[in-house]
């Protein structure tokens, strides 16, 4: 099956990439206050790709892929600044049709719960 897989890729033909547009996350961020008065803000940025094939027969498409990463002040303990330091690259998670704030939302709160399961496999652990 992989050898398939790998013949129909070779067949497309030559690749491009080519970046259409960004969309930053500044202005819709989300805001967590946690209960020693600290802020968490985390921001998602859009980004948009086309991906066109040499043949004629292979149809472009488009790749939205989401940057999630996190502003937290020194207010925050030590040991959730850096688990929260660490940035995240995802692809859509919801139908390509849904609104892209919905779209933002899953991803976002998909960051949060792969980072409360790291912190909580760590604790396990240790």
């Amino acid at each position: 099956m992989a050898h398939c897989l790998e013949t129909y890729e070779r067949l497309k033909g030559e690749r491009t990439l080519k970046l259409l547009y960004s969309h930053d996350g500044s202005q819709d961020s989300y805001r967590i206050s946690i209960n020693t008065g600290a802020t968490i803000e985390i921001f998602c940025k859009e980004i948009v790709y086309l991906i066109s094939y040499k043949n004629w027969w292979v149809r472009d498409r488009r790749v939205v892929m989401y940057h999630v990463y996190c502003n937290v002040g020194n207010d925050v303990p030590t040991e959730l600044r850096e688990k929260l330091s660490e940035d995240l690259v995802l692809t859509q998670l919801l139908h390509p049709l849904s609104h892209r704030t919905s779209h933002k939302r899953s991803i976002i709160e998909a960051y949060v719960d792969l980072m409360i399961s790291k912190y909580l496999e760590e604790k396990t652990q240790g």
